[in-house]
C-alpha cells in the first residue's frame, strides 16, 4: 500500500522480493497515485533486469496487479478484504493508518 510519498525504488524492491518466492506468487500494489504507479513500473523494469531469479520474478509479475483507488479509505478497505500475508504500508503517516 503506497501513496504519493512512497519511494518507488523501495516499493519495487519489496514487490520483487515477494515475487521471487515462486512463479505462482502474486504481488499487489494498492495506491491512490497514478504517478506512483508510473514510477514503480519504471523501477520494476530496472530492478528486474538485475535479479538472478529474474525468470521467477517475471512470471510472478504476470500474475500480479497494480490497483489504483480513489483514496486511503478505499485502499484500506481493499487490503482488509484481500488479507495479504505480507503488507508494507508506505504512506506519509503509516502509523496513523486505520479504518474508521
Amino acid at each position: 500500500m503506497a501513496d504519493r510519498s512512497a519511494n518507488p525504488e523501495f516499493i519495487a524492491s519489496d514487490l520483487l522480493s515477494q515475487a521471487e518466492h515462486g512463479t505462482d506468487s502474486q504481488v499487489i500494489l494498492v495506491t491512490d497515485s497514478e504517478k506512483t504507479i508510473a514510477d514503480v513500473q519504471k523501477e520494476l523494469k530496472i530492478q528486474l533486469g538485475l535479479l538472478q531469479r529474474k525468470a521467477f520474478a517475471a512470471k510472478s509479475l504476470e500474475n500480479s496487479r497494480i490497483i489504483l483507488l480513489k483514496n486511503l479509505p478505499e485502499m484500506i478497505s481493499l487490503i482488509n478484504e484481500y488479507a495479504p500475508e505480507h503488507l508494507i504500508i508506505a504512506t506519509k503517516n503509516p502509523m496513523k493508518q486505520q479504518k474508521k
